[in-house]
């Protein structure tokens, strides 16, 4: 007798166990709705990746107020203008991101400053947005001083700066873990497979049942019990038994009712052993379509 202790199961094998059940399809399906959320084939955002907030949580656009200091155009942060200057309006930082025309891996970003306020003259708006770019460089945070660096040419170039990725490397790998989490999705629905498969055998087999006369259902349950070792009567285990006869309450049985154990199954579904040719209601021990009896 070989004693040598069972292999413990790889962790690899787990794995694959646990791919196929349907906890795998519940997180595969949350890991789906977290990675698409907002990125569909056109997606927009109104506020930059890694942009800077306010507690509340809403983006944080950088606004500062435009006014006339010592009859000099300025912008100052909101809160720090003094009585003797003459306030015009606002200006504040835009930014639309969205996918492409051209395609549905690329992205077209436009970012530009905003400028607002009847007080303002039009000519005057070029120079707003070159006041509000000095005004990004010289705040502290590394988002400003980076985004001055990208608004520079706005004055120049009709308040907005343009650019386009052809091939914007977030969409690219959002779309490859997609795929790869998609075909992760169809293997651990085989769990959905297998039960809607027993779900038809079991179903089949209850209207089988149901089509079955009192005579037949009675010969069915004397021949599974029978085929499981027990008594059609009493269920004495008969295992052994060298006569066709329960020694516990004398019930007497013949051999055509006997069903093999592995023959058993087949043949309560109403299916030949062999060639699984339909014996529903077939009084013969023998299936008529290949001749093997049980």
């Amino acid at each position: 007798m070989d004693l040598a202790p069972r292999r413990p199961r790889s962790a690899w094998r787990w794995s694959i166990w646990f791919s196929r059940t349907p906890f795998a399809t519940v997180f595969i399906l949350l890991f789906l709705r977290l990675l698409t959320a907002g990125a569909g084939p056109f997606t927009y955002r109104s506020s930059p990746p890694g942009g800077p907030t306010f507690v509340s949580g809403a983006p944080d656009e950088g606004a500062v107020t435009v006014l006339r200091r010592r009859g000099q155009l300025a912008v100052v942060s909101p809160g720090t203008e003094v009585t003797s200057d003459t306030v015009l309006g606002a200006a504040w930082y835009s930014y639309r991101s969205r996918s492409a025309v051209s395609h549905p891996l690329a992205s077209r970003t436009v970012q530009g400053i905003t400028v607002s306020g009847t007080g303002i003259a039009p000519a005057e708006v070029p120079q707003v947005q070159s006041l509000y770019v000095q005004f990004a460089a010289a705040r502290p945070e590394r988002f400003w001083r980076e985004t001055a660096g990208t608004l520079a040419p706005v004055a120049s170039n009709g308040g907005v700066v343009i650019s386009e990725l052809p091939f914007d490397i977030r969409k690219v790998v959002r779309s490859i873990l997609t795929l790869f989490l998609v075909g992760l999705l169809v293997h651990s629905l085989a769990w959905l497979i297998v039960t809607l498969r027993t779900l038809g055998r079991m179903l089949e087999e209850r209207l089988a049942w149901l089509a079955l006369t009192p005579a037949q259902r009675e010969a069915r349950r004397r021949a599974r019990l029978l085929g499981s070792g027990r008594c059609p009567r009493c269920r004495y285990s008969i295992n052994g038994l060298r006569e066709n006869r329960c020694p516990e309450c004398g019930e007497r049985w013949t051999a055509a009712e006997f069903i093999p154990p592995r023959y058993a199954p087949l043949i309560r579904s109403g299916r030949c052993p062999r060639c699984r040719h339909d014996i529903t209601g077939l009084r013969d021990t023998r299936c008529p379509q290949c001749g093997t009896a049980w």
